[in-house]
């Protein structure tokens, strides 16, 4: 069975001995959790870090928190990855992130050109990345519609025992988020490992490139929300394949996530996951076939911290107007005439009772009015 893991590191981790074919091939392998639990999909809908640096940057600018995150991915014959990514979304600068993740496999019996052993051989993956992620034009009203742009630079390190080689890959991605209908729909396209492979010895490999086009729509569903995703995807050395996905949120603690994808690669099938919400901390599971090795497991921690990122809510028409009537009234204020600030805050609260500003500075100005009696 040692035998078996270094073959299956050799196609998952990159062919060492076949130069010109896709290496690093751990870079494929999807570390969110939940997009895991939908079917590897979420390019056109992604709201978290992890999905944002697995599926597509462009998603980095849509986070309302700091967030950081880790996640801890058990295969199978001693074969497990961990990844860590942080993100810190700013109000008008975009949002950064940075990652790291490692593949590690157990040591393993390793021999030469003869078939003589060469006793235990151990192999390790290794890839930082940092990307930044912006909104480029969108409704004021909420910033978390509009045309997002992403990008991320990614230093790839792979060892083999004594053998060792590294190499620069980056990825870009594009989002369209937008109100339609009863929910909030989403496009998403992203190309991931883009740059030069990894070259051992004398051979370069070409780098495990992704294209990615995500579709996706969110809407309400019995006071809750539930969302769909597809995305296809194309690496530079497979063919076309899809990914579909379903996630329910209740209360917005508990996700259900539902997911299927075709047979490919390791296994193909249904795959299941599910989260948990708890204020600022959220668990994430996802559970996915892995052809004649059984399953895998996928386990996540994320904790949000810090202050939201400034959002403008979504307004309606007479909320509007309450807005601009709360500005007028503060100029007037502002300039001494105290009975013309006093009627534009009064039309402001008509418009929207709820508008405490408005009624904080009324009183302002009605103070002011019985000083002028």
């Amino acid at each position: 069975m040692r035998a078996l893991t270094l073959g299956l590191w050799l196609s998952l981790a990159q062919p060492v001995f076949a130069a010109g074919v896709a290496g690093a091939d751990f870079l494929k392998i999807v570390t969110s959790p939940r997009a895991v639990g939908m079917g590897e999909s979420g390019a056109g809908v992604c709201d978290d870090v992890l999905t944002a640096m697995a599926l597509n940057t462009a998603c980095l600018s849509r986070l309302a928190y700091s967030e950081v995150a880790f996640t801890y991915n058990k295969w199978f014959e001693g074969v497990s990855m961990q990844h860590v990514a942080f993100a810190y979304p700013t109000a008008r600068s975009g949002a950064f992130a940075f990652s790291g993740t490692m593949l590690d496999v157990a040591s393993f019996a390793g021999y030469d050109n003869s078939g003589t052993s060469a006793g235990d051989v151990t192999a390790r993956d290794l890839a930082f990345q940092a990307a930044y992620g912006r909104r480029l034009f969108g409704p004021p009203q909420d910033r978390r519609f509009g045309l997002f742009a992403g990008a991320g630079l990614k230093r790839v390190e792979s060892r083999l025992e004594t053998a060792k080689a590294s190499a620069l890959m980056w990825d870009a991605g594009l989002l369209y988020a937008g109100r339609l209908g009863p929910g909030v729909g989403g496009v998403g396209a992203s190309a991931q490992s883009l740059g030069q492979g990894l070259k051992f010895d004398t051979g370069r490999d070409s780098p495990p490139t992704v294209y990615r086009l995500g579709l996706g729509y969110t809407l309400p569903a019995f006071g809750d929300p539930l969302t769909c995703a597809l995305d296809l995807k194309k690496p530079i050395d497979d063919s076309l394949s899809f990914g579909f996905g379903m996630e329910y949120v209740v209360k917005r603690v508990l996700a259900w996530r539902l997911g299927f994808a075709p047979e490919k690669d390791l296994g193909g099938g249904f795959r299941f996951g599910v989260g948990f919400n708890l204020k600022v901390v959220s668990v994430e599971y996802a559970l996915s076939p892995a052809g004649d090795f059984g399953v895998t497991h996928l386990i996540g921690l994320s904790a949000r911290f810090g202050q939201p990122v400034e959002r403008l809510p979504v307004l309606t028409p007479d909320e509007e107007k309450s807005d601009w009537r709360l500005k007028r009234g503060r100029k007037l204020l502002s300039e001494g005439r105290a009975y013309d600030a006093a009627f534009e805050l009064s039309e402001a609260l008509r418009l929207n009772p709820h508008n405490k500003k408005a009624l904080l500075l009324l009183r302002d100005a009605r103070d002011a009015v019985e000083v002028l009696k």
